[in-house]
């Protein structure tokens, strides 16, 4: 997990095979998965090779209840989700990533607890849009997602998103 904190601090950071390897080879063969393997897993989606990373996900969407006890582990549950609909978003795997949100949708009630978290599954929705074609929907989604985290004083967070969205408008 440090290792991908520091690839998000300096993408220039490489993480070597064996490290991949180590990572997957620890999670796949614990059955019952807690809080621990659930963040490790929700922070190291992007390291992981996609296919592992969504079959590993749609492993933990038919154990959702088992998460679904505490208020923390709940939300780490819909942040591993959403790392794993925006990585999937970002590989082009747009049938996965929709099938993940959707997921997201049934985990995440009117809880104002989890504003945030809300605020983060519309700018993943604005990514999903963007890319799928509506590409003017999808960037006022996720300018509108941007200023509320701006609003919210998340300095870091909102530089994060307005520079993935500047990324994103450049390439097109």
């Amino acid at each position: 997990m440090l290792a991908r904190l520091i690839n998000n601090l300096d993408p220039n950071f490489k993480i070597d095979k064996d490290l991949k390897d180590y990572l997957n080879n620890s999670l796949d063969p614990v059955e019952n998965w807690g809080i621990y393997e659930l963040a490790v897993f929700g922070n190291t989606t992007g390291v992981l090779d996609t296919g592992i990373t969504c079959r590993m996900a749609k492993e933990l969407m038919k154990r959702t209840k088992f998460f679904s006890v505490s208020f923390k582990s709940k939300q780490t549950l819909i942040r591993t989700f959403l790392n794993v609909s925006s990585n999937c978003i970002d590989k082009g795997l747009l049938e996965e990533a929709k099938m993940f949100m959707d997921h997201l949708a049934t985990l995440m009630t009117k809880n104002n607890r989890l504003f945030f978290e809300h605020v983060i599954l519309c700018y993943t929705k604005g990514f999903y849009l963007f890319k799928t074609g509506e590409k003017g929907k999808g960037i006022q989604w996720m300018e509108r997602s941007v200023a509320i985290i701006e609003e919210m004083e998340y300095e870091e967070t909102s530089e994060f998103y307005r520079e993935h969205l500047k990324e994103l408008v450049s390439e097109e």
